[in-house]
């Protein structure tokens, strides 16, 4: 048995699984846990911070983009709750990013956001309630734009 007859019934065998992998690949729906988004570094929230957010709401009634909310667990140490008094105490427009990963975390798409104003919500507190405290952000866009 010559070495090409050989390493070709090893590529028949294996062929219908790659041809498999790279379909799966290409067609895989983006995931809604799988993203990172990026305030302004003076801002000094790291993205990890980030728990939940909206990707951006367009109303084609109205022609305008809609109000989002975005999410921040409050650590002891950093103080969360100190950067944001910094944000509503400096910035008045700030743009920021949103970004959708593929399972390996490359960029498969990218939001832009510029923000016009902003409303924050420092959280609830409840005594009958023993869940993480998370600051809201509620975004109003002037514009949203799709990065390639």
């Amino acid at each position: 048995m010559n070495k090409f007859k050989f390493f070709s019934g090893i590529l028949s065998k294996i062929e219908p699984f790659v041809r498999h992998e790279i379909i799966q690949q290409q067609f895989e729906p983006m995931r809604s846990n799988r993203y990172l988004v990026e305030l302004p570094n003076q801002f000094e929230i790291p993205s990890y911070f980030i728990t939940q957010a909206n990707r951006p709401i367009f109303n084609v009634h109205t022609r305008c983009w809609e109000s989002f909310q975005i999410k921040i667990v409050t650590p002891f140490a950093p103080s969360i709750t100190e950067r944001l008094l910094n944000i509503q105490n400096n910035y008045t427009y700030f743009t920021f990013q949103i970004k959708m990963l593929d399972p390996t975390g490359v960029v498969v798409e990218h939001w832009g956001i510029d923000v016009e104003s902003y409303l924050i919500d420092y959280g609830h507190l409840n005594y009958n309630d023993d869940n993480i405290l998370r600051a809201t952000i509620t975004i109003n866009p002037s514009n949203c734009y799709l990065n390639p």
